[in-house]
C-alpha cells in the first residue's frame, strides 16, 4: 500500500516515487534537459528523500560521504548545484563545498544542515562561498524555491562568462587581424609561440590554457610599434644590438598595458609582465619574485618563446634543447624537461622531413607553412609558422591566379 513518507530532520513529506515506465520515450529527446543537482548527507535515508521531493524538476545524484561527493564532482560534473550537511566523517559539508568552488567555480552551493552553530556557518561562508544556508527541519518549498534561485543564478554566471568569452573572442580577433594586416611575420611568430606553450600547458595542470595562449598572442601584439628591420631579425633568429633587444623585451610589457583595464584579464596582464623573468629572478618586474612565485603561465611563455627563437635559427630540436639547457637559472627545469617529453613525437622543422609541397589554392584548415610565402615587391604574404585557418582560406581564395597556383611546403595538420 502506498504511504506518505515523513522525514522528522527535513521536514519534508515525500510522496512516494512513482513507477518509472522502462520503455523508451519517443518525445524524452525533445524534452529540455532538468538541471543536474548533488545531494549530499552520510544519512542514506535523507538523500533518499531529497530525491523523492526533486526528482520531478531535477535530475538528483547523491552521494552519503564527502569523499563519495568529491568523486562525483570529479566523474559526472558539472553540476548545476550542491546541497550538501555540514557534519559528516572525514570531510564536512565545508570541505566538499571548498573543492566544489575549485573544479566548477559555477556550481551553485548550498549547506542544508540542524546544526545552526555561528562558527559553522563562518566556515561555510568564507571557505565555501555558499549561496544559501538552509536549516534543518527545511520545508519542502524552501528548499525547491532556494534551488530555483540556483538555477536561474547558475544560469546567469554561464550567460555572463559565456558573453565575455565571445566579447574577448572577437576583441582578440581583431587584433590579430590588425597584425596580420601590419606584420604578418610577426603573427605567425605569435602563432608558433602559441602552439609550444599548449604543449607545455598540457604537461602542467595548474596553468590555465586559455590565458596562457592569449597572453601568447597578445605578447606579440606590441610588434606595430617596432621598425621593420627589427622584426625581420626576430624572425630569422638573428642577433640583436643591445638597443634592439631593448626594444624587443618591451613587448609583453606593451601587451600587459593593452589588457590593464579589461576585467578578468589580471591573470593574462601578470603573465605578460613576468614573461621574461627568469627563473632566478632575473629582469623580475616586482623584487623578490622569482622561481615559483613567477606565474606559471610567464615560465612557460619564457620557454616557449626563447625556442622558437632558436628554431629561426635552423637548429635542431636536440639543440635548441641543449642551449636551454645550458641556461643554468634563466628557466624553470622543470618545465624544460617537460618540454623534452613533449617535444619527442614532434616533427623537426629544422629538417622538414614531415613536410609536403601543395599548391598554395589547395592547403587546407590545420596545415602549418613550412616556410614563408613572399608576395609582390618582396612582400611577405604568409609568416612561416602560421596555421591555416578558415578566414586565411578565404583570403588566399582572393590572391591572383600565379600565385594561389604557387607550390608552398607545409606541414600536415597532424603536426598539429
Amino acid at each position: 500500500m502506498n504511504t506518505t513518507a515523513l522525514d522528522p530532520l527535513l521536514d519534508l513529506t515525500v510522496p512516494p516515487q512513482p513507477v518509472m515506465e522502462t520503455a523508451a520515450d519517443p518525445a524524452a529527446s525533445s524534452l529540455p534537459a532538468r538541471p543536474r543537482i548533488l545531494c549530499v548527507d552520510d544519512e542514506p535515508h535523507v538523500v533518499e528523500a531529497l530525491a523523492r521531493l526533486l526528482f520531478d524538476r531535477f535530475e538528483v545524484h547523491t552521494a552519503t560521504s564527502g569523499r563519495a561527493a568529491i568523486a562525483q564532482l570529479e566523474q559526472n560534473g558539472p553540476f548545476t548545484a550542491v546541497v550538501t550537511d555540514m557534519r559528516m566523517p572525514e570531510l564536512s559539508g565545508v570541505d566538499v563545498l571548498r573543492v566544489a568552488r575549485e573544479r566548477a567555480p559555477d556550481t551553485v552551493r548550498i549547506l542544508l544542515t540542524g546544526h545552526a552553530d555561528v562558527e559553522s556557518a563562518v566556515a561555510a561562508v568564507n571557505d565555501g562561498s555558499i549561496f544559501r544556508f538552509l536549516l534543518k527541519p527545511c520545508p519542502p518549498e524552501q528548499l525547491r524555491s532556494a534551488l530555483d534561485a540556483a538555477v536561474a543564478h547558475e544560469r546567469l554566471l554561464r550567460a555572463e562568462r559565456e558573453l565575455l568569452e565571445e566579447t574577448l573572442k572577437g576583441a582578440l580577433k581583431l587584433c590579430m587581424d590588425v597584425l596580420t594586416l601590419v606584420h604578418p611575420q610577426e603573427l605567425s611568430r605569435a602563432s608558433r609561440v602559441r602552439r609550444i606553450a599548449a604543449l607545455l600547458t598540457d604537461a602542467v595542470p595548474e596553468a590555465d590554457r586559455w590565458c596562457v595562449e592569449v597572453a601568447a598572442l597578445l605578447a606579440h601584439l606590441g610588434a606595430v610599434t617596432l621598425p621593420p628591420q627589427l622584426l625581420d631579425k626576430l624572425h630569422t633568429g638573428t642577433n640583436l644590438t643591445a638597443s634592439e633587444l631593448k626594444m624587443a623585451e618591451r613587448l609583453p610589457a606593451v601587451g600587459a598595458q593593452l589588457v590593464s583595464d579589461i576585467p578578468r584579464l589580471e591573470p593574462v596582464r601578470d603573465i605578460l609582465l613576468f614573461q621574461r623573468t627568469w627563473f632566478d629572478g632575473t629582469n623580475s618586474p616586482a623584487p623578490g619574485i622569482s622561481g615559483n612565485a613567477i606565474p606559471v603561465g610567464a615560465r612557460i611563455l619564457l620557454i616557449a618563446d626563447d625556442y622558437d627563437v632558436l628554431e629561426s635559427r635552423k637548429l635542431s630540436i636536440a639543440a635548441r634543447l641543449r642551449v636551454m639547457e645550458g641556461r643554468i637559472g634563466q628557466y624553470d627545469p622543470t618545465l624544460l624537461a617537460a618540454l623534452r617529453v613533449a617535444l619527442r613525437n614532434i616533427p623537426d622543422t629544422a629538417t622538414g622531413d614531415e613536410s609536403v609541397v601543395v599548391r598554395l589554392e589547395r592547403v587546407r584548415v590545420g596545415m602549418i607553412f613550412a616556410e614563408d610565402v613572399i608576395g609582390p615587391n618582396e612582400l611577405t604574404l604568409i609568416g612561416r609558422g602560421q596555421e591555416v585557418t578558415p578566414a586565411l582560406v578565404e583570403r588566399l581564395r582572393l590572391l591572383a591566379a600565379p600565385l594561389r597556383e604557387r607550390p608552398v611546403r607545409m606541414f600536415p595538420a597532424r603536426f598539429n
